[in-house]
């Protein structure tokens, strides 16, 4: 596309300098003058703001074609004693539209822009609101490659991830140690991404941020974070990594987990759970040769043939998830994969949790775990399925880690305040303000 823009010069006896503090008012003196004259009243322009080539311009419309723009330029030569110019595409330009399309601001700045709503406005992006401001850096000119970061308060953050995840009508006390654990987890998480000139990343290596278009203002899930605004949960006075899971029957250690030692990560057993309450929340079947193509594609050389048994070594201290498994094919090739969150990634998601039990359809298996005193349990279960099929039926969905959101809800309910709840998770921490 063309452009046309006034640069900075001198007309009728006055001195135009664009800047980035007066361009407004040049911009709204320019609009009325042109509606005022009857030679430029009907053209069809868009006027907008530009820095490009080193200074502030008033652009004056995006043109199809050459002929097009120097049509313009014909009458706005003949009306105004000012310095107009053709202004050629510019493939290092950056354009801001409103959702109407039409252009707000247009920049060829090798650095970095901010853009920024009216106060208390939100900004769209791909569908989706956003509080704070964009700030867009430009950083390789010449493969016109950009990095699109959302400024944002600690907890507008908070709240957005807060509304995303949960309802309005959860109650108070689960929304509010949620949003502690979301702070912290947000604190922890600065430093990671410094190379890459941001805080925390919006995906899942971070926790998925998708802005604040679910969270009512003035709503539960915002009152819940203004009510702890500033706290964290810390351990040896920092912020833990405080995880957590959507249900699970007993918790993992992180050891068990992700072989990492994170003390305050206990394992936890649902109250008054029996052995034949176990394993019956879902289920998956896989044939021989399935088994082997997921390993297989997991990046796993270890394995060539179909499987031919899979066995659970170990249980995680005081829980029920898998920490250690062993895969054996028609070939004798065995790959045994420890860590709880490694087994589960195994299945690319397939699997809501480690915390199951496995066997060929229709074979009784020994399920051997150490309960919360330390003390061996054993006890037999048959899985049902399709006749040669493995099948995997357990309980919990997420990682199995940290607090537990479904028995968070149930202790909320029983009258347990957010902290009752953190501390009932994580172990010997605080609740500190940072």
């Amino acid at each position: 596309m063309l452009f046309r823009s006034i640069q900075n010069g001198t007309g009728a006896g006055s001195t135009y300098s664009f800047t980035k503090d007066n361009i407004d008012e040049y911009i709204a003196q320019f609009e009325s003058t042109l509606s005022a004259h009857s030679d430029t009243r009907g053209l069809d322009i868009q006027i907008f703001p530009g820095c490009l080539n080193g200074g502030f311009r008033i652009m004056v419309g995006s043109f199809a074609s050459v002929s097009r723009a120097e049509e313009v330029l014909t009458v706005l030569e003949n009306v105004f004693n000012m310095d107009v110019a053709i202004a050629s595409p510019n493939r290092n330009a950056i354009t801001i539209q409103n959702l109407n399309n039409d252009i707000l601001f247009e920049t060829d700045l090798l650095s970095e822009m901010t853009v920024s709503p009216d106060k208390g406005d939100r900004i769209i992006y791909n569908g989706r609101s956003y509080k704070g401001c964009f700030r867009i850096d430009r950083y390789n000119l010449y493969k016109d490659a950009l990095v699109l970061k959302n400024v944002v308060s600690i907890d507008d953050y908070v709240k957005s991830c807060l509304s995303s995840e949960f309802s309005e009508n959860d109650d108070p006390e689960l929304l509010k140690a949620m949003a502690v654990i979301f702070r912290t987890n947000a604190f922890n998480s600065i430093g990671e991404h410094e190379s890459d000139g941001f805080d925390v990343c919006a995906g899942n290596h971070c926790r998925q941020y998708t802005g604040c278009g679910s969270y009512v203002t003035n709503g539960a899930t915002e009152s819940a974070v203004d009510a702890v605004s500033g706290k964290v949960i810390a351990y040896g006075g920092k912020p833990i990594h405080a995880l957590y899971t959507e249900s699970a029957n007993t918790t993992v250690s992180s050891k068990d987990a992700i072989s990492a030692d994170l003390p305050y990560l206990s394992p936890l057993k649902k109250e008054s759970l029996s052995d034949n309450e176990l394993f019956g929340s879902w289920k998956r079947e896989y044939s021989a040769s399935d088994l082997s193509s997921i390993i297989r594609s997991a990046g796993y050389t270890e394995i060539v043939g179909s499987i031919k048994s899979v066995d659970v070594n170990k249980r995680g201290k005081a829980s029920l998830y898998v920490a250690s498994i062993t895969f054996t094919d028609i070939f004798g090739n065995e790959l045994t994969i420890t860590g709880s969150e490694q087994i589960r990634k195994l299945f690319g998601g397939d699997l809501p949790s480690a915390e199951f039990a496995v066997s060929k359809a229709g074979k009784p298996v020994y399920v051997v775990y150490e309960d919360e005193s330390g003390n061996v349990q054993t006890f037999s279960i048959t899985l049902s399925g399709s006749p040669g099929y493995f099948v995997f039926a357990g309980d919990g969905v997420g990682s199995g880690m940290g607090l537990v959101i479904e028995t968070a809800s149930l202790l909320a309910s029983k009258g347990s305040d957010y902290k009752d709840i953190l501390n009932y998770f994580y172990k010997d921490v605080s609740i500190e303000n940072i």
